[in-house]
């Protein structure tokens, strides 16, 4: 097994893109990761 630290898009990243910006300042910065490709899949497969 290997772990590769990183940004992944997962459920929690896409309930943070839609947070209400006033309870959650920081969703800009989540949003621009998506919009520039930034965030790898969190889907895991066996190698």
């Amino acid at each position: 097994m290997s772990l590769a630290p990183g940004r992944f898009d997962t459920g929690m990243m896409a309930l943070m893109r839609d947070a209400d910006p006033a309870l959650f300042p920081a969703r800009d910065e989540f949003l621009k990761l998506k919009a520039a490709g930034k965030l790898d899949s969190a889907d895991v497969r066996e190698a």
